[in-house]
């Protein structure tokens, strides 16, 4: 008893440890075009705090939560981008520790959990939404959702489901597409009861979410990607808009592997055998789901879910950016994380040798894998820093 109370605290410090060791040298980094945006808002709504619900700001970007969390620490630390930096990496720790939570809490074993959370952690797909300060919105909101879906999961009384509503809708205010993680949540409510007790424990929320995503239209400028994505509707037909949509699923499902513990192509170029690979892996997924059996069917559907939003991004948006897809990855990759963990575990009780000797192999592999692509992955950012210095004619930094 006594060494399952540590558990929890030791694993979360090897979380901090490798997160030292992955995402340590980013105190250093400074800004991107967005980073610099922020630090300037800053410096406005300090003189004038109604600026702060304006659209007018320069990273108006309709989610208040993600933007107050910045500008507290604004408030802390100045627009010191050591400190921001810092708290990327923290708060995409704790996301790490959440998910590994959530998934023992669905019945899974210790192991298969902790594994999830720390291939999550070193995953090199997502690592755009730590390596930027403007990105933080994604880890924030994920640890909303995750924090949602935990308070669900120790029952439906009418105090915990209003906490995950409240939960689930300042998710929403830090990045719409955590939304999805209410579909989720009736997924796991269904398979634990019946569909009538699913929608009629999470009907209020559901609610409560429509609310805080208008409010993030409302609260967003013209100019982010949203807005952009629907103006550019008009200009093409409905079959190019869906063949759109299903070139740049398989695209991301592909990416998810690709990418997920190695870097072995060009991220901002999309190349032709990846939408097959990602038509094959979009197939799988749905065959996951539809088998029903868990914990692969929940960290399925979670992959698939965690992509949807983004879909209603233009096709010609995702291929323009100059990072790839990366940022629009990180909920999904929470899924395809628990699925790795799940191979990794299979992989190795059913070698023929020692599998706890395989396992410690392949993770030991994995990990150095992982460290290696962030290392690459960290050229690109210095990369969109130097560009954004370039524009700005700071030749000096």
């Amino acid at each position: 008893m006594i060494a399952r109370r540590y558990i929890w605290p030791g694993y979360a410090g090897l979380l901090c440890l490798v997160a030292g060791l992955c995402f340590g040298n980013l105190r250093t980094h400074l800004l991107d075009t967005h980073d610099a945006e922020t630090f300037r808002d800053h410096l406005r709504i300090q003189q004038d705090w109604t600026l702060f619900f304006s659209p007018d700001k320069e990273q108006a970007s309709g989610r208040p939560t993600a933007e107050a969390v910045k500008y507290l620490v604004f408030l802390l630390c100045g627009n010191d981008p050591a400190a921001f930096h810092l708290l990327s990496i923290a708060i995409h720790t704790l996301a790490a520790l959440l998910l590994a939570r959530v998934v023992f809490c669905l019945g899974n074993s210790a192991i298969l959990a902790g594994l999830t959370g720390l291939l999550f952690l070193v995953n090199v797909t997502h690592f755009q939404a730590i390596h930027h300060i403007s990105a933080l919105d994604y880890p924030l909101a994920l640890c909303c959702g995750l924090a949602a879906l935990l308070m669900l999961g120790r029952g439906t009384t009418p105090k915990r489901s209003a906490a995950f509503a409240a939960l689930l809708a300042l998710g929403v205010l830090a990045h719409p597409s955590i939304a999805v993680v209410w579909t989720l949540a009736g997924y796991l409510l269904w398979r634990r009861s019946d569909l009538t007790a699913a929608l009629g424990a999470l009907w209020p929320s559901g609610l409560v979410l429509a609310a805080a995503f208008f409010a993030t239209l409302q609260l967003a400028a013209d100019n982010t990607s949203t807005w952009q994505a629907v103006d550019e509707y008009g200009a093409q037909s409905a079959v190019d808009l869906v063949l759109g949509m299903l070139r740049v699923l398989w695209w991301f499902c592909s990416r998810l592997l690709t990418t997920a513990h190695w870097l072995p192509l060009p991220i901002y170029v999309r190349q032709t055998w990846e939408l097959a690979l990602g038509a094959a892996l979009c197939a799988l997924l749905l065959w996951l789901v539809w088998r029903s059996k868990e914990p692969l069917a929940a960290a399925a559907l979670a992959t698939l879910l965690g992509l949807m939003p983004y879909l209603l991004l233009t096709e010609a948006t995702i291929l323009g950016l100059p990072a790839g897809p990366s940022r629009y990855l990180y909920l999904a990759s929470a899924g395809s994380a628990g699925i790795l963990a799940w191979l990794l575990r299979h992989l190795a009780a059913r070698s023929p040798l020692r599998p706890r000797l395989v396992f410690a192999l392949l993770l030991l592999l994995l990990s150095y894998s992982s460290y290696t692509g962030l290392s690459k992955a960290t050229a690109i950012a210095y990369y969109a820093s130097g560009r954004h210095f370039l524009a700005s004619h700071q030749l000096d930094e």
